[in-house]
C-alpha cells in the first residue's frame, strides 16, 4: 500500500527514558505498518538528558545514539534526525538540507506531545497536526489567556487529543472554541507479547511521584499536575489488602520515600531500568501480577477520558490494569481486565475480582489492547481466479487500502496469483474455496463426505502452492455458509487456527458489492461516498471484515461481474478513501493478526 509522508517531532532523544521511548516508538511504528514513509526529528534548541553525566549538555552523542538504536529496533534505522538549534554541526541522522528539504516534501507533520515550538522551517510543512498526550492544561491555560498555547495551537491545522471524553456531558474540560480530534494511544502488540505468570506478586506501576511547578488555576480553582496528591489519597491501600504493591518511583524527598514504604509500598529505583528500553523496562511490566495506578488529578476532577499509553503496554502484555477513573471508563471496556475505581471500596473491589480469576482478566487485559479498536480487513476474493483478477488485488493493494486476499487453488492464474504474493508479503493470503466456479458447475453440499474431502483437497494445494497454511478460509459464493455446511466447516478449519468468515471472531461486511440482484448493477454500492460512508458506519471497535471484488479484464475469463471489478479498484485506490480510513482512526489489518480466540458457535 502506498501511504503518506510523514514527520512526526518529538522529544524521545532529548528525555531518553522508557515511557517517552514507547511513546514514540508506538506511534513510529503503528504509522510505519499503515503503510506510510514516516521520519522521526527532533529539531530544536532544547538541550537533551544525558545519563552519562546525570545532566543536560549540548553534546547530543547520546542522544543521536539513543535515537540509532531504537530507530533500528522498528525497522526505521535511516529514517530519522536530530537537530540542536543554535548549536553548529549538532544535526544527526542527515544533512540539514536534507532535514530542511523533508518538511518541504512531507505530507504531514505530527507534533506527538506538542513538545516541538514550531519553526519557520516546520512550518512549511503543508499540514500539521498537534498530537496532545496529555489533556487538559493546555485547555485550562487556554481558557486563562495564555498566548504562548494558544500559538502552540494555531500553528497546527488539527488537534488531535487523547481526552476521548471531552465534549462528553460528564466532561469538564473547556473546549476554548476549539474541534479536537478523539485519539487513542498506539500500542505495538508483536513489541509487547502477552505473558501469563500464574505466581507473579506484585501490582506495579511506573512513574514519578512529585512533579510541582505545573498546577493551573480556573475559575478559582487549582488543579494540580502532580500525582503525589492522588497517590496520598490511597496511601492505606496496602493496608487493606493482602495484595502487595512496588511502585518504580524514587521520590526525591526521602519523606516521601519513607511515608510510602510505611504505609506498605514497596519502592524500586526507576531510572536504570526506564534508560533499558528493551530489557528491564518492559520486563519489570511482564513481571508484574497486574497495574495500579492513579491519575493526574485535572483528568480526574475534570474527566477527561485521557488513558495513559503506559497502561496501554500493560495491556498488551497481559496484564490487568487498576485505574483512576478519568472518564476511559466512557470509551474503553471496564470490568474484565481493566477497572476504573474512584473511591478505596472501588479499588479494593477491582483488585479481589482480579485475583480471584487471574487468568480470565490475564486474557481479557491483552483482548482489549488487541481488539478495542477499529481492525479492518479489506479481503479481495477470488484472486487467482484470472491473470486480470490478480492484477486488480495487487493494484487495490499497493496503491489502495487492501490488506488480504482469498486464494482459488482451482482458478485458471492460481499459479501467477501466488508469484504475485511473493512479490507483495505484506498481502495476507487466505483459501477461497471454490466448487462451483463461474460456470455454476454441480456440486451437492449435503454431500458432506464430498464436501470433507474437497476441501482436504484445496487445502493440501494451498500449502503446496504458498508452502504455508492460510491466514484465513472463506468461500466461493459464500458456499461454506448454505444451511447445513456451516457447522461442517468450522469443524474443519478449527484445528488450523485461522478465522473462518462468519465464525464470529471478525464480524463480516459485505455490502461492498454492485450486484445485489442478480446481473443488475449498480455502481454506487461501490463508489466512493458509499464506501466512506461504510468505514464511517460499519466498523466499530474490534475486528471486521470488508469483502470486495476488484480486478480487470483479461483474454478467457468470463464472468458475470467485470466491469464492476474495474470500478471497485478505482474505488479502493482513490485518495479519498485512504483519508476516511485515517480520519476514522481504522487500524488496516491482515487476518495473520486476528487473536487466536476460540469461535463462537
Amino acid at each position: 500500500m502506498s501511504g503518506l509522508r510523514l514527520v512526526v517531532l518529538g522529544m524521545m532523544g532529548r528525555v531518553p527514558f522508557g515511557g517517552q521511548t514507547w511513546l514514540y516508538l508506538s506511534w513510529l511504528r503503528g504509522l510505519s505498518e499503515l503503510g506510510h514513509d514516516v521520519w522521526y526529528v527532533e529539531d530544536d534548541s532544547v538541550w537533551p538528558y544525558d545519563p552519562a553525566v546525570n545532566a543536560v549538555t549540548d553534546d547530543c552523542s547520546y542522544a543521536a545514539a539513543h535515537l540509532e538504536r531504537c530507530m533500528e529496533r522498528i525497522g526505521l534505522a535511516d529514517r530519522w534526525a536530530l537537530r540542536l538549534v543554535g548549536s553548529e554541526g549538532a544535526c544527526y541522522g542527515m544533512s540539514e538540507s536534507a532535514l530542511d528539504g523533508l518538511y518541504r516534501s512531507c505530507d504531514a507533520l505530527l507534533n506527538v506531545v506538542g513538545a516541538t515550538d514550531l519553526r519557520e522551517e516546520q512550518l512549511q510543512a503543508p499540514f500539521r497536526v498537534y498530537v496532545q498526550t496529555d489533556p487538559v492544561t493546555a485547555e485550562l491555560r487556554l481558557a486563562g489567556g495564555d498566548a504562548h498555547t494558544r500559538e502552540a495551537f494555531d500553528n497546527h491545522h488539527v488537534i488531535a487529543t487523547y481526552g476521548e471524553n471531552y465534549g462528553a456531558d460528564d466532561c469538564g474540560v473547556p473546549m476554548n472554541g476549539h474541534r479536537y480530534v478523539k485519539t487513542r494511544q498506539p500500542v505495538a502488540l508483536d513489541l509487547w507479547p502477552a505473558v501469563f505468570d500464574a505466581q507473579a506478586r506484585h501490582f506495579t506501576t511506573i512513574g514519578n511521584y512529585r512533579q510541582e511547578g505545573e498546577d493551573v488555576v480556573w475559575r478559582g480553582d487549582r488543579y494540580s499536575w502532580s500525582k503525589h496528591e492522588q497517590w496520598e489519597r490511597y496511601i492505606d491501600l496496602p493496608r487493606r489488602t493482602d495484595q502487595s504493591f512496588c511502585l518504580a518511583m524514587q521520590p526525591d524527598a526521602e519523606a516521601d520515600a519513607r511515608r510510602l514504604r510505611e504505609h506498605g509500598w514497596d519502592l524500586t529505583p526507576p531510572l536504570e531500568m526506564s534508560l533499558d528500553p528493551f530489557g528491564s523496562y518492559p520486563g519489570f511490566i511482564r513481571a508484574s501480577r497486574a497495574e495500579f495506578t492513579v491519575a493526574k488529578d485535572q483528568n480526574v476532577r475534570l474527566r477527561s477520558g485521557w488513558f495513559s499509553e503506559r497502561d496501554a503496554c500493560y495491556l498488551a502484555s497481559g496484564k490487568p490494569v487498576v485505574a483512576q477513573d478519568t472518564g476511559f471508563g466512557n470509551v474503553l471496556p471496564t470490568g474484565e481486565g481493566l477497572f476504573a475505581f474512584s473511591t478505596m471500596e472501588e479499588a479494593l473491589t477491582a483488585i479481589e475480582a482480579i485475583n480471584s480469576d487471574y487468568e480470565r482478566h490475564c486474557e481479557a487485559a491483552r483482548a482489549i489492547a488487541e481488539e478495542f479498536f477499529g481492525n479492518l480487513v479489506v479481503n479481495a476474493d477470488d484472486l487467482g481466479a484470472s491473470e486480470g483478477v490478480n492484477r486488480g488485488i495487487v493494484e487495490s493493494h499497493v496503491n489502495g487500502i487492501v490488506t488480504s486476499a482469498s486464494l482459488m487453488v482451482t482458478g485458471a492464474a492460481a499459479a501467477e496469483a501466488v508469484a504475485l504474493a511473493r512479490e507483495h508479503p505484506g498481502l495476507g493470503v487466505g483459501l477461497h474455496w471454490d466448487v462451483w466456479g463461474e460456470d455454476e458447475r454441480e456440486f451437492d453440499l449435503g454431500d458432506h463426505g464430498a464436501v470433507r474431502d474437497e476441501f482436504s483437497r484445496q487445502l493440501d494445494r494451498f500449502h503446496q502452492l504458498m508452502g504455508r497454511a492460510p491466514t484465513h478460509v472463506d468461500s466461493h459464493r459464500h458456499a461454506h455458509r448454505e444451511p447445513g455446511v456451516m457447522d461442517l466447516f468450522l469443524e474443519l478449519v478449527e484445528p488450523l487456527g485461522v478465522p473462518l468468515r462468519g465464525d464470529g471472531r471478525v464480524r463480516f461486511v459485505g455490502g461492498f458489492y454492485a450486484q445485489w440482484e442478480w446481473k443488475v448493477t449498480n455502481l454506487e454500492y461501490v463508489s466512493v461516498p458509499f464506501l466512506q460512508r461504510m468505514l464511517r458506519d460499519e466498523v466499530p471497535d474490534g475486528w471486521t471484515e470488508l469483502s470486495c471484488h476488484p480486478g480487470y479484464r483479461s483474454p478467457g475469463y468470463s464472468a458475470v461481474y467485470l466491469a464492476e471489478r474495474e470500478e471497485e479498484v478505482r474505488t479502493l485506490t482513490d485518495p479519498r478513501v485512504r483519508a476516511t480510513v485515517e480520519e476514522q482512526g481504522i487500524r488496516l489489518r491482515s487476518f495473520d493478526e486476528v487473536p487466536a480466540v476460540a469461535p463462537a458457535r
